[in-house]
């Protein structure tokens, strides 16, 4: 690319910037060809020519793509290196590492990588994924040096997917009136897990005011792989008030990992002793 237009004014300068881009190993070179009207290069018009080489290097990737799986949003993968190794028997230079495509901010890349790999030298580029959006995500590392074939291209893809999340239904249960030293009939509370990962629940527990006057029991899986993602596990409540009259309430706890945190749901319960 030159800025020189098709005339140069008396004293004035003008610039033509080259590039080299090999398209295979060894020793190359050309001519720069500049003519004009200069009368020391003949006339009317003449040629002078700038000497041009260059000596094209070759290389290896270890991969030619990387995928990550599936992988919770906003959480980051373990690294997957690259390895670049020069074949050639000159020193390659290395300019630059870009991302770029659907989703380049959904990976990241570290490099030891120097501006000028040695014949026969080797370094790596080390790639994560952090999805910022669901379903799969696609991007391009391109590396840009001087062997030939530059840049070279690495298709990354990966799957986000949606944490853990829980949803229970009912979030109250009243029991109504309840004679005092009896139990009422069950009622039925369903946890769902409809994150894209299982929902791991540490504990299900009751808890207020008159927790004893309540009772439960669960199906669900405490701890361990916890509940698979789209599945439902249910807990049964009851009432049984003990001696005095009046209105009772308490809560059942849900101890669960939704949103990739320790997280509470509650269930508020109320029954009336008589």
């Amino acid at each position: 690319a030159s800025n020189c237009g098709t005339s140069l004014a008396p004293g004035a300068t003008c610039t033509v910037e080259v590039s080299f881009r090999p398209s295979s190993e060894g020793n190359k070179s050309a001519l720069l060809s500049v003519s004009s009207n200069d009368p020391l290069n003949g006339s009317p018009l003449g040629t002078f020519s700038v000497p041009l080489s260059g000596l094209g290097s070759t290389i290896t990737l270890s991969s030619q793509a990387l995928f990550f799986g599936a992988q919770v949003l906003y959480t980051t993968s373990s690294s997957q290196v690259i390895s670049i190794l020069n074949t050639s028997s000159a020193p390659m230079n290395i300019s630059n590492v870009t991302l770029s495509g659907a989703n380049p901010a959904d990976f990241t890349q570290t490099n030891n990588c120097p501006t000028n790999l040695g014949a026969g030298r080797a370094c790596s580029i080390n790639v994560r994924f952090t999805p910022k959006g669901e379903g799969t995500r696609l991007a391009t590392m391109s590396i840009f040096d001087s062997a030939a074939g530059s840049p070279q291209s690495v298709p990354l893809s990966g799957t986000g997917l949606l944490g853990p999340a829980a949803v229970i239904s009912p979030t109250s249960v009243n029991f109504g009136n309840v004679r005092r030293g009896s139990t009422s009939a069950a009622q039925t509370v369903t946890l769902s897990s409809t994150g894209g990962v299982g929902l791991k629940i540490s504990s299900i527990s009751l808890g207020g005011a008159s927790s004893n006057d309540f009772g439960l029991t669960n199906n669900c899986p405490i701890g361990g792989a916890g509940l698979a993602a789209g599945a439902t596990c249910t807990v049964s409540v009851s009432f049984k008030p003990a001696r005095r009259t009046g209105t009772r309430t308490a809560t059942v706890v849900f101890a669960d990992n939704a949103n990739n945190v320790n997280s509470t749901q509650n269930v508020v319960l109320m029954g009336v002793a008589q």
